[in-house]
């Protein structure tokens, strides 16, 4: 990474009420080195005196929520903002003399780092409102997806406490509206006994149309099944119905806000990309784009996955260690968003999406799919599709609605058609449990053919897709 000409280096150790701030000439010596509040005045005032140098690079190592308010300042007054990770200032400082953890300490190692390892820098730019404001609504959807898990634990729990097999009934259907809006309605055992029948049965058919009888049926079983009164029924109704009612709010603020992300996603040049691909929904989309922010930022393919840390890790010593190991490195929360969707499209309720897809009849077994299953790969507005793996026997594998034919166990399927100079598609790969023979030239040359046939005779796509293909297939 590059970074223009500075005259200081800046380096802030932030903190919630204070920081503590070190700056350095290029040659090292010390032109700052004090702690200061966690005000705008007061910053503006230091970047606005080392400005007198020259040039200035700031440096945090914290670039949200505590550091937050430093590096919005820089920023706005035109200053380049560096990031640099803790696990890599924590390597760093092993290399300084002593073994002390002290603000001051580690401000000196951030503006000397930054100064003389400018590698390790990760580059903070101006983030666009749009992109703030669903950064801002991801983190809170977030919360709201723990509050659903630990309020629907609580209710299972009190449940199997009191009525087992009411808990049995019930407690499937939680991840609906149909369970919490019954809980908010009418408590627990107690409630349900004495409620309406006609009254239940009408709740549950508005929640759930096409298996409100099922569901009833189940309910009322349930409760003749238990004649004995567990101490404490009477309270766990009252608990019950203000956890059903709190947990029917929490879904449906998670539904709105999964609305927004549709939109979002709609609207943005990378969305269309992300939503074309199985098992990358709205809120697994809007996590890889947070991410990601600019795909734009990777030269190629292999940046984009060694990034997420999905590219294979080279070891070799001498002639007898040899081998490529699974990443550990890269951006957690990038590689998390895209094992979500591969663990969404491996599930075996996706088989008719992956039956869809590859066009032909998948096991209920989940397929297999590859660590480095994401990839990246420049377009100029031409066709997208997804490139996946069949597992159906060579020469009988259909051409899929929508899509282009097979080719040798390859199926290039659903272009979508971009808008844009420069977009950004994602492969992904499966494996599933049949195995196919191993290909070779020939397969890569099929490969570009196929290939070719979906992106345009002019587009250097095909032959760079092929030797990734060539790369990753076994």
């Amino acid at each position: 990474m590059t970074f223009p000409l500075v005259a200081v280096y800046c380096g802030i150790d932030v903190g919630k009420s204070a920081h503590h701030a070190v700056a350095l000439t290029l040659d090292g010596q010390r032109v700052f080195d004090k702690p200061l509040p966690q005000d705008e005045t007061r910053l503006r005032e230091l970047f606005t005196d080392l400005g007198q140098h020259g040039a200035v690079m700031v440096t945090v190592d914290q670039p949200r929520t505590i550091g937050a308010l430093p590096v919005a300042i820089a920023l706005d007054m035109g200053l380049v903002v560096t990031y640099l990770p803790g696990l890599t200032m924590r390597r760093v400082a092993d290399l300084y003399p002593g073994n002390a953890k002290t603000d001051a300490r580690d401000a000196f190692i951030i503006a000397d780092t930054a100064r003389t390892l400018p590698g390790t820098l990760r580059a903070i730019t101006i983030e666009d409102e749009q992109m703030a404001d669903l950064r801002v609504l991801a983190g809170l959807d977030d919360d709201l997806a723990g509050e659903v898990t630990r309020i629907t634990n609580q209710i299972r729990g009190l449940l199997t406490d009191i009525h087992p097999a009411l808990e049995r009934a019930i407690g499937p259907h939680l991840d609906h509206s149909v369970g919490p809006a019954i809980l908010a309605r009418f408590g627990g055992p107690n409630g349900l006994n004495t409620a309406n029948k006609k009254s239940l049965h009408a709740l549950i058919r508005k929640h759930a149309q096409r298996a409100h009888q099922r569901i009833y049926d189940a309910i009322t079983t349930a409760l003749r099944e238990q004649h004995v009164v567990v101490p404490g029924s009477g309270a766990a109704d009252q608990v019950l119905k203000l956890r059903g009612k709190q947990l029917l709010d929490t879904t449906t603020a998670r539904a709105d806000l999964g609305h927004q992300f549709e939109q979002a996603l709609a609207v943005h040049p990378f969305g269309p990309v992300l939503t074309s691909m199985p098992g990358i929904g709205a809120r697994t989309g809007i996590k890889i784009l947070l991410e990601v922010v600019d795909p734009g930022a990777f030269a190629t393919a292999g940046h984009l996955a060694a990034y997420a840390g999905l590219a294979p890790r080279t070891h070799r010593s001498g002639t007898s260690i040899r081998g490529e190991h699974q990443q550990r490195a890269g951006n957690k929360r990038l590689k998390k968003a895209i094992e979500r969707g591969e663990i969404a499209i491996s599930s075996p309720s996706a088989d008719s999406d992956r039956n869809l897809l590859t066009g032909r009849q998948c096991k209920s077994a989940p397929a297999r799919l590859y660590p480095a299953s994401v990839v990246a790969l420049h377009l100029t507005d031409r066709p997208f599709g997804l490139a996946f793996r069949c597992a159906s026997r060579p020469g009988k594998n259909p051409e899929v609605p929508g899509g282009v034919a097979h080719a040798d166990n390859l199926c290039w399927t659903r272009p979508v058609t971009l808008a844009g100079s420069d977009a950004i598609g994602a492969v992904f790969i499966t494996r599933h449990e049949t195995s196919v023979a191993r290909g070779g030239p020939a397969r890569a040359e099929t490969c570009q053919a196929q290939i070719r046939a979906s992106t345009g005779p002019s587009s250097e796509a095909p032959v760079a897709l092929a030797a990734l293909l060539a790369a990753t297939l076994p």
